[in-house]
C-alpha cells in the first residue's frame, strides 16, 4: 500500500495563524507517500509565504499561487493537477490525526470503495489506532450515502472523506464557483452518486 499517491488539497486564504499547525499535521502522517498540493488564494497575509517556506523543505509540497478567486476555483485548480490515485481535501484551519490517511486509506483499498469517510469526527480526537482493517466498516451504495448525508448522518463538508480521483475527473465533478455556502456538499453529494461503493470507519 505504500506504494499509492495520496493528494492533500489545502486553500489557503488569510490562514496565516493557523497554516503552520494544518502543515505541520499533513507532512507528520504516519502515511508518507503524499502530493501536498497548497493553494494560495490571492490572500493578503502571509500564509502564501509560509507555504513557500515549507515546499523548501518538503519536496512533497506543492504551492500554487493564484488570484483570489474563492475556494471553490482554488480546489478545481488543484483537482486539475493532483496526480495521486486518491484525493483529500482539508481546510487551512484543520488538524490531522496522524493517520487520518493512512486510517482512509485502509477503508479504500481493504474494501474496494471509491470513498471512504467517517462520521465519527471524535475518533480523530482520541488516541489512534492503527490496524490492517479498521473495524465496525459499514459498506454503503453511494445512493445510500446521499440518504444518509441529506438527514446528517454523515459531515456534509469534504474533509472527512478520502476519493478516488479518477471517479472525479471521469465524472468532470468540481466544486461550484457560483456557491456562497454550500459547495462542499453539493460536491461531496455528486460524488456520493458516481459512487458504487462508499466504506463507511
Amino acid at each position: 500500500m505504500n506504494n499509492i499517491k495520496v493528494s492533500i488539497i489545502v486553500s489557503m486564504y488569510n490562514g496565516e495563524k493557523y497554516i503552520c499547525e494544518c502543515l505541520n499535521s499533513i507532512v507528520k502522517q504516519s502515511y508518507r507517500y503524499l502530493e501536498i498540493l497548497l493553494i494560495d488564494d490571492g490572500s493578503p497575509d502571509k500564509c502564501g509565504q509560509i507555504a513557500d517556506s515549507y515546499a523548501l523543505i518538503d519536496s512533497r509540497i506543492h504551492v500554487l499561487h493564484q488570484k483570489n478567486s474563492g475556494v471553490s476555483v482554488s480546489r478545481n485548480n488543484a483537482l486539475n493537477i493532483a496526480t495521486g490515485k486518491y484525493i483529500c481535501i482539508v481546510d487551512q484551519d484543520d488538524i490531522l490525526s496522524f493517520d487520518y490517511v493512512e486510517y482512509l486509506l485502509n477503508l479504500c483499498e481493504s474494501y474496494d470503495a471509491e470513498i471512504a469517510l467517517t462520521p465519527d469526527v471524535d475518533k480523530f480526537f482520541r488516541k489512534p489506532v492503527i490496524d490492517n482493517k479498521p473495524s465496525s466498516v459499514k459498506l454503503v451504495t453511494g445512493e445510500e450515502a446521499v440518504r444518509e448525508m441529506l438527514f446528517h448522518k454523515y459531515v456534509i463538508a469534504p474533509w472527512n472523506k478520502m476519493i478516488r480521483l479518477d471517479l472525479i475527473k471521469n465524472r468532470k465533478i468540481q466544486f461550484n464557483p457560483n456557491f456562497f455556502n454550500g459547495e462542499g456538499f453539493a460536491f461531496s453529494i455528486e460524488c456520493f452518486q458516481a459512487a458504487k461503493k462508499v466504506a463507511v470507519g
